[in-house]
């Protein structure tokens, strides 16, 4: 779960092909070297479970919900980025701080600077040349990376996932409980996001690939939804894309659109800029900066009145 900044706050991603795009108008991917900290779009928004978290205009970090507990105060906040029972901050000098769950200091950030991160069972930060830190929870393998550069990274509860910066294809370590480990292949992807036990990543045009629970039987027999999306978002059992017209699109891993559980989980109909999945409940912006939250996520989903533009 995915801080790329809008930036890169979340699973980290550049954007390598411009989702939409058809072959010959693709300059290919990018590599390591052009991981550039690119100027903060603020607001920001971010989600876990049972909980969402905003950063507003002046860099002050506001959660909501049941988000958990040691939030940074403060201004001075660039992003954040929300796990399950965990959430990560990053402040202007793309240093980080995490909170919640811990033991005895073991999910305590690596200090650095860092151009993106990816928090929910465990930890990874992703460097400016391609490299790639994780910590927290070991027991599967999950926190020790194979060798190698890349491009984007997401962890979900006991697996990571991440986009290999030479060819693009998808590399996962860690727990196969549920199919995490089966990537699809002959595909070139600029973007990968887990949940707790499916994953679904975005390819070089903007199309979606997806594997685990609920997709190895007849709920996809088509796939997902065809796109095509500029990012790509999943949380425990449920998967948000951004389309190219800047609306949400939601389901779940058995193939029931969210919109089917009632009005509650109604995407908004407006174009949105930057979305966060939590659990049951995703929350976006718009580009004047609004704050739209939808699903039911006891209270995650209900932003305050008072927010900060």
């Amino acid at each position: 779960m995915i801080v790329v900044v809008m930036l890169t706050l979340g699973c980290a991603r550049p954007d390598p092909a411009g989702p939409g795009l058809d072959e010959s108008e693709s300059p290919g991917l990018v590599t390591p070297d052009l991981l550039t900290a690119e100027e903060p779009t603020l607001p920001s928004i971010g989600a876990g479970v049972g909980f969402s978290c905003y950063v507003s205009s002046a860099g002050e970090l506001s959660c909501w919900g049941d988000p958990p507990e040691g939030m940074p105060s403060g201004a001075g906040w660039i992003g954040t980025e929300g796990g399950r029972w965990r959430a990560c901050a990053m402040d202007e000098l793309r240093g980080l701080e995490c909170w919640g769950l811990t033991s005895e200091g073991r999910f305590a950030a690596p200090e650095g600077s860092w151009h993106s991160v990816a928090a929910d069972g465990h930890y990874c930060a992703l460097a400016f040349d391609g490299s790639l830190t994780c910590w927290g929870s070991d027991l599967w393998g999950q926190s020790s990376p194979t060798s190698g550069q890349w491009l984007a990274v997401d962890t979900g509860e006991r697996t990571t996932c991440a986009v290999a910066a030479d060819d693009g294809h998808l590399e996962c370590w860690g727990d196969d409980f549920s199919g995490q480990l089966l990537v699809p292949e002959d595909d070139v992807f600029i973007d990968v996001s887990m949940g707790y036990s499916h994953g679904c990543a975005l390819t070089q045009d903007g199309g979606l690939r997806c594997w685990g629970v609920g997709w190895f039987d007849d709920a996809w027999p088509s796939g997902p939804p065809k796109g095509p999306f500029t990012s790509v978002h999943t949380a425990e059992w449920a998967t948000c894309a951004l389309g190219v017209d800047g609306v949400a699109e939601c389901w779940d891993g058995w193939g029931a659109a969210w919109r089917d559980r009632g009005p509650a989980y109604e995407p908004p109909d407006v174009p949105l800029t930057e979305i966060a999945l939590g659990g049951w409940h995703a929350c976006g912006l718009t580009e004047a900066g609004d704050v739209w939250c939808w699903g039911e996520s006891g209270g995650a989903e209900l932003p305050p009145d008072d927010l900060p533009p």
